[in-house]
């Protein structure tokens, strides 16, 4: 039975966990979080080394962006890396040191599409689209804020905007990253006191071609969508090659 360990124990660690033990294709290495209480049994109270890696099959960083910069370049060495606080990548050297390392270790960094879909269209026609952008709109609290009127907080590079907010835009980041890159990509982030709801608008398009995808979800924790916990086992299970009986969605 391939295992995995779970670095960060919030929405997103915790509803892997359980699906994990729920359908029980899979088994858990070790969990490590810090800040918060982990089943005892599978605790790792020290931050993870290389001999903690060895002989698991996938690392998930469910933490945040400083977990990547922190492990990312030590976890490919021995086992495939798939983090969820993608912004960390927005840093170009780190990202070169994870795939370098990875391929040198013949290990692999895997993307999860997290709260939206299509990234695997998106990644198919990157060299297609020559236009993408992501306006992505949240509650203020979502986004740490008190603003009591609509407006945009930031209109640029997705690069500059993980470097802005990192913990609010992964989403982009894996958009840029399946797609025409962190400096390609536009980023386009609304507050809005008037919505409950997490709401993303992604368009790629070409002279010839435009595609849209909508994606609308409740915030279960401080910037998690609903989605994203339950896609991020999906995920795991692709990446690992756990299919699901008499189906595959490719």
């Amino acid at each position: 039975m391939k295992k995995v360990a779970i670095i960060g124990f919030g929405s997103i660690g915790k509803k892997l966990y359980e699906q994990i033990c729920l359908e029980g294709l899979l088994e858990v290495a070790f969990i490590h979080d810090p800040k918060v209480d982990v089943p005892v049994h599978l605790a790792l109270h020290h931050p993870p080394t290389g001999k903690d890696f060895s002989g698991v099959d996938l690392v998930v960083e469910a933490a945040i962006p400083q977990t990547v910069e922190t492990f990312g370049r030590e976890i490919v060495k021995y086992t495939s890396f798939m983090p969820f606080s993608i912004t960390a990548l927005a840093d170009q050297q780190l990202y070169d040191d994870i795939v370098r390392l990875a391929h040198l270790y013949q290990c692999r960094l895997y993307i999860p599409h997290g709260a939206i879909l299509g990234l695997d269209g998106i990644f198919d026609g990157r060299k297609l689209f020559d236009k993408v952008q992501i306006v992505t709109t949240k509650n203020p609290k979502s986004l740490g804020r008190n603003d009591t009127q609509k407006h945009v907080l930031f209109e640029g590079s997705v690069r500059e905007a993980a470097k802005l907010m990192p913990r609010n835009v992964n989403v982009h980041a894996a958009l840029a990253l399946a797609g025409i890159g962190f400096d390609q990509t536009k980023s386009i982030i609304i507050s809005d006191p008037d919505t409950k709801e997490n709401t993303h608008l992604i368009t790629a398009s070409n002279a010839d071609t435009t595609m849209e995808i909508v994606i609308k979800s409740n915030p279960i924790g401080a910037v998690t969508g609903a989605y994203t916990p339950i896609s991020a086992y999906g995920s795991v299970k692709r990446a690992l090659r756990i299919a699901e009986k008499n189906m595959t969605v490719v």
